[in-house]
């Protein structure tokens, strides 16, 4: 009777500590439950702002140049130069403290030129680009092409050869005719038994037919 009595005493005992574990796990698992859900409500959010992100980019590079383009940002419709202004001036703190850095002014002034354009779009490098071709090349891209790389080609022309350059190549040059000749001499294969193997051969592989 009394070690019935001991052992009743010792599972009513026990049963807080079983109650605190079951809590402990149930609780556990509703947090588990719940970080599972909000990394997933993360990754459809970040899913959205890369789907978003792309539409802009799409946006802007087929109708970029159109006169009061607008894109989304927080739900409404801004326009593009506006957006690109509030950029620069975001980065104006930073391209100070790297001009204060290295010294002179090339981020600052990199970013004035970035803002003239989203504020004049003519003085963009693509306008520029379009403002040639029909002026000078009436609108065709392969004369605007040929007219650049003749450019490049007369430029290169005039840049001045230097001898030692010069003098490089013309020893590699006399070296790579002396070891082809030393190759030549020294094969003894006949020409037919060459040409006839060369033409059993699998061009493509190199193997034999």
């Amino acid at each position: 009777m009394v070690a019935c009595r001991s052992g009743i005493r010792a599972r009513i005992a026990t049963l807080p500590i079983i109650a605190i574990v079951y809590f402990t796990y149930r609780t556990y698992l509703e947090n588990l439950t719940a970080m599972s859900a909000a990394t997933e409500a993360a990754k459809a959010e970040a899913e959205a702002a890369k789907a978003k992100a792309a539409a802009a980019q799409q946006r802007m590079a087929e109708r970029g140049r159109e006169p009061g383009v607008t894109l989304v940002r927080g739900g409404r419709e801004i326009a593009l130069a506006e957006w690109g202004c509030d950029v620069v001036r975001a980065l104006a703190p930073i391209a100070r403290a790297l001009d204060a850095a290295t010294g002179g002014g090339h981020h600052g002034d990199a970013l004035a030129v970035a803002d003239e354009r989203l504020r004049d779009p003519a003085r963009t490098p693509s306008a520029r680009v379009l403002r040639e071709l029909h002026e000078r090349h009436g609108d065709s891209y392969v004369e605007f092409a040929l007219a650049y790389s003749l450019a490049h080609r007369d430029a290169m022309r005039a840049l001045p050869f230097p001898a030692e350059a010069a003098a490089r190549f013309e020893r590699m040059a006399a070296a790579s005719m002396a070891e082809q000749h030393a190759l030549e001499s020294a094969d003894e294969v006949p020409f037919e038994a060459f040409r006839r193997a060369y033409l059993a051969l699998d061009l493509m592989s190199g193997m034999p037919t």
